[in-house]
């Protein structure tokens, strides 16, 4: 039996390639909803890169957050509260303004006046003897005693933990057969004279409300 052979018949791997590149083909100018494959391909892509965009803007701003309420927290964390004392003791017959932090953080002041019968007392009207004890005595005339301190040096810290400042203790002169409501009363005259008044902030500067306390002269 004769074998005949037959040359222009393609190779198997022609078809193969052939029939791939038909599908390809065919693939690229399939349409659905007006776009073709390719389009669709490229609006996902889009659409991926946008949520990717999106997420990572989105933990920015959760990180922001969280960094902002860590803050908030830690401030509250340390806030302070100063406040002043007035002692009146009519068994030593001597009146006090102390100023004491009530609060858990420490107090930053930077701003202090202390007006006696409405003149600022000062470190250096006092140590240059503008203000002496007879300044004091004519506003005060049984003044016996008195101690002063300034907070002259900004800014100043009151921790907590810290014992009352004194700023001002006046002692009055004893009279022979004063009568405890005549002395308590005097004490009280004396509180008309004194105005003091402090500005602070806590320790990552924001502002508190100011300590005041006001006479009447």
């Amino acid at each position: 039996m004769e074998t005949k052979e037959y040359w222009n018949l393609p190779k198997a791997d022609d078809v193969v390639q052939r029939a791939i590149t038909v599908v390809e083909g065919h693939a690229e100018k399939i349409i659905y909803g007006g776009l073709e494959v390719t389009e669709w391909t490229a609006l996902l892509s889009l659409l991926v890169a946008s949520i990717s965009i999106f997420i990572a803007w989105k933990a920015s701003e959760l990180a922001k957050n969280e960094a902002f309420f860590n803050r908030k927290h830690n401030e509250l964390s340390v806030v302070p509260h100063l406040a002043l004392t007035i002692n009146s003791d009519v068994r030593t017959r001597s009146i006090e303004w102390s100023l004491k932090n009530n609060g858990v953080g420490p107090a930053v002041i930077d701003r202090f006046s202390l007006l006696f019968s409405g003149i600022r007392l000062t470190q250096n009207n006092l140590d240059s003897n503008n203000l002496d004890m007879s300044f004091f005595q004519g506003k005060i005339s049984r003044i016996d005693d008195l101690n002063l301190s300034l907070i002259s040096n900004f800014p100043y810290y009151i921790s907590a933990s810290d014992s009352p400042l004194s700023l001002l203790k006046i002692t009055i002169q004893e009279k022979e057969d004063e009568r405890y409501e005549d002395l308590s009363r005097y004490l009280l005259s004396c509180l008309e004279l004194i105005q003091v008044q402090v500005s602070y902030t806590d320790v990552y500067e924001n502002r508190l409300p100011d300590v005041i306390s006001l006479g009447t002269d």
